[in-house]
């Protein structure tokens, strides 16, 4: 694979989870997993996000794509957008084990 094949695939995978490659470099990481994070849960789990929830991770995507704003993001906002994906991984966790046992308990019978 040469470098601009490689290239290429780097600038779709970041761009598959919202972060921008041109400013992918200079952005603290804490942003950078905070971005992927939000955009995740909001692409693939929005429905269990409650309404707040939501917002919160619209708003500071919102906040993540402008320069000046993405300078203003704090430590305590990626906190807050990793915290709700904790929380929405505990969910799927949860669901996902609840259905492991429904299959069980369907085919002892």
């Amino acid at each position: 694979m040469n470098n601009y094949t490689a290239e290429r695939k780097e600038k779709k995978w970041l761009a598959d989870n919202g972060i921008n490659h041109k400013t992918f470099v200079n952005d603290p990481l804490h942003l950078v997993q905070a971005q992927q994070i939000a955009h995740n849960i909001l692409k693939h789990h929005g429905q269990l996000l409650a309404q707040n929830e939501a917002h919160t991770l619209n708003q500071f995507l919102i906040q993540a794509r402008g320069k000046q704003s993405k300078q203003r993001i704090t430590v305590r906002q990626a906190q807050t957008v990793m915290n709700i994906g904790a929380s929405v991984n505990r969910k799927l966790f949860k669901k996902v084990r609840q259905q492991k046992r429904r299959n069980r308990i369907g085919t002892r019978k």
